[in-house]
């Protein structure tokens, strides 16, 4: 410890190789002390600690050799209390050499690392993500609004062709059904009325969307600064950067935005559908097939597009 050996040293570390110089070792869990006592008391406990302390095996032997001789040196103890300590370290280095030995036969039997890869999903993502994500925020209170909102988009466009086509004189000797004045009239009170629903839609999407985020990084953020060392010690720290910048920034830019436009393009569909069946309903002995060819493509270019993805990486 050079300087600093007379003095109170308080160390906080997830490094469990400069634990066996500590006169007491505090192990934290959930926010509370866990295990309390000195570094070979906590390793005959067997109740999680020592699990660590397998991964740093040989770092552990060269921290107790140093410690050894140390402690052995006759410019710093006298000749019977270094007899004393040799035989207790001897003691110590040998029921920890066994522990640690058992520790890694363990951990070999289950052909685990203290650092494991990343587990990575297969297949679609499904609908409880989506769940979790839409009701974050006042329970999914926004989302009916917002369908609402560009439901009654669609309704007043549909409305304004409707419009158009039915006040409008089909040829020019043709005599208007109405006022051109008013026809004007009520077409733009149509469009001021879609314009509204779109801004009302967009407004509501950004800010569902910004809030979700928010509460979504606070959540990872508050788990990260209450999770245990053997957290730490197990995931590397670019992983957890990857999850807070990249994966963040995805839900900050894009997720909210492609779900606003699936609902817009799903209520486009489900307007023009309604249009078609009552102009020209024969038009549907094609749109099913094509339908369905468009469904096939899609999957098959999501496995190729993953297939593409997986090679690339």
């Amino acid at each position: 410890m050079g300087m600093l050996k007379d003095r109170t040293v308080l160390y906080v570390t997830h490094q469990v190789e400069f634990l066996p110089a500590a006169d007491l070792v505090l192990v934290m869990q959930n926010g509370k002390i866990a295990q309390a006592g000195r570094f070979d008391e906590l390793l005959q406990q067997n109740i999680g600690f020592e699990i660590i302390v397998g991964a740093h095996n040989k770092a552990l032997d060269s921290i107790l050799t140093v410690e050894n001789s140390s402690r052995t040196s006759p410019d710093l103890v006298p000749d019977a209390e270094s007899k004393t300590d040799n035989t207790s370290n001897a003691e110590l280095i040998h029921s920890q050499h066994d522990s640690e030995r058992d520790l890694s036969l363990d951990i070999t039997k289950k052909k685990g690392k203290l650092i494991q890869e990343e587990e990575r999903e297969k297949g679609s993502i499904g609908k409880e993500v989506y769940w979790y994500y839409l009701t974050a925020v006042k329970g999914g209170a926004f989302i009916p609004i917002i369908i609402l909102a560009q439901s009654s988009f669609q309704v007043l466009q549909v409305a304004s062709n409707y419009w158009m086509a039915w006040t409008s004189p089909t040829t020019s000797d043709a005599e208007p059904v109405v006022e051109m004045k008013f026809i004007f009239l009520v077409y733009t009170l149509l469009a001021v009325g879609s314009a509204f629903c779109v801004l009302l839609r967009a407004m509501l999407v950004a800010t569902t969307g910004l809030r979700t985020t928010q509460k979504l990084f606070t959540n990872m953020l508050h788990s990260i600064f209450r999770a245990p060392m053997a957290f730490f010690d197990s995931t590397p720290t670019g992983r957890i950067l990857n999850r807070a910048s990249t994966d963040q920034s995805v839900l900050d830019l894009e997720l909210a935005g492609r779900l606003g436009t699936c609902a817009t393009t799903i209520l486009q569909i489900i307007g023009t559908i309604a249009v078609m069946s009552q102009a020209a309903w024969q038009v549907f002995v094609i749109f099913i097939p094509v339908t369905a060819v468009c469904i096939w493509y899609q999957v098959r270019y999501k496995l190729t597009l993953s297939i593409n993805l997986f090679i690339d990486n």
